[in-house]
This record gives C-alpha cells, structure tokens and sequence, in this order.
C-alpha cells in the first residue's frame, strides 16, 4: 500500500496546532489522519469501565480535563479520564 503522505514526526504538534486554532483542518487530516507513525506512539493511559456496549465516540471537551464517550448501550458518559471516574451519566434517547 503506498502512502501519499509522509509523517513529519512533529505529530503531536501539529494536533496542539489544530487544537489552538492555527492548523487549516484540511491540512491536519491530510498530514495526520493516515500516519502509522503517530497511530504506534500512542499508548493506552488507563481503561475507563463504564459503557455495556461497543464506544463510537469520544470527545475532549474544551479544556481538556473532561472526556466524553458515547456507547452501543446508547448511554452517553463524562469522565474525568485522570482519575478513570464517571462525572456523569445519562441514558441517551
């Protein structure tokens, strides 16, 4: 498979870049959406027990210090993923 685009291995910056608002989105994800470079230096900080069903989505929220997470079992859970504790949980409809 070849790539069309090489990782620059500032990876991390060019999220920080995106995240303030200084990135165009359209570059980012060229740049970063198909990088197994970035992909392998992730690793998994803690597990976060909480959903019944398989996680879609998650989102940080503004800040950075909450992190939302949305689930098959159709409920919708804030965390504050430092602690690994549920903030808050609903049952979406």
């Amino acid at each position: 498979m070849q790539r069309l685009y090489k990782a620059s291995g500032d990876e991390f910056l060019e999220f920080h870049k995106r995240e303030i608002g200084i990135s165009q989105p359209r570059n980012f994800i060229r740049r970063i959406s198909a990088s197994e470079v970035t992909v392998k230096r992730l690793d998994l900080y803690g597990n976060l027990n909480g959903h019944e069903g398989c996680v879609n989505t998650i989102e940080f929220n503004a800040t950075g210090d909450v992190l939302v997470s949305g689930s098959d079992d159709r409920r919708v859970i804030l965390w504050d993923w430092a602690t690994r504790k549920s903030k808050l949980s609903y049952q979406a409809t």
